[in-house]
């Protein structure tokens, strides 16, 4: 569900700079220039500088290293900084503090949106139709006068599953305790050994729904 936060974010830079962290990390290799600007799917010149941004704003002892006739790596990181860093930069990312705030049942109008992001009224216009689309893959619209999702309840509660629980980037909302989980277990165990049902669901997903 990582594709939905790529989504999310208005700004192209960010999205590429994401990315090349994702890649990085998840890697745990170097990876070599042109095959990290294909994966990003940008140049090599403005690879380049957004690493160089990156650097620039990552926090202290992380660095990404241009290894001459090798490709780029990552630094280690010990003390996990990197995805807190990235919940840091998406939690003032416009869209992602608009469906916090509706969440949160923070219903503004588009201006006073825009006051609050201090984004001008039509850029703010932008990026509420690009989640409009966003929204249509999960049955849902965006109600324009004042900014709020509108669907059946189920899949409002599906959409915003996916949105705090689908990704590493934004925080969960709280953790299943030790009785959920043993309730879930003893519900599968016991509709499993009587035959009635044949449980397909995932378990993670379960919990949290």
């Amino acid at each position: 569900m990582e594709s939905l936060y790529y989504k999310l974010i208005a700004e192209k830079k960010l999205v590429r700079q994401i990315k090349i962290i994702d890649i990085l990390v998840s890697g745990h290799r170097v990876i070599s220039v042109i095959d990290l600007a294909k994966l990003v799917k940008t140049s090599t010149k403005t690879l380049a500088e957004d690493i160089t941004s990156l650097n620039l704003q990552l926090p202290e002892n992380i660095n990404i290293e241009l290894k001459k006739g090798l490709g780029y790596t990552l630094d280690a990181d010990p003390n996990g900084q990197i995805y807190p860093w990235i919940q840091k930069i998406l939690n003032a990312s416009p869209l992602f503090v608009i469906l916090t705030g509706i969440f949160n049942n923070k219903i503004l109008t588009p201006v006073q949106w825009a006051d609050n992001l201090y984004l001008s009224e039509t850029t703010l216009r932008k990026y509420l139709f690009k989640l409009n689309e966003i929204l249509y893959d999960y049955n849902l619209k965006l109600n324009f006068k004042n900014v709020d999702l509108k669907g059946s309840e189920e899949d409002i509660r599906f959409f915003f599953f996916n949105y705090f629980y689908g990704s590493r980037y934004v925080p969960h909302l709280e953790e299943p305790n030790f009785e959920i989980i043993e309730l879930f277990k003893r519900i599968k165990n016991r509709a499993q050994s009587l035959g009635i049902i044949k449980l397909s669901i995932q378990y993670n997903r379960s919990l949290y729904w």
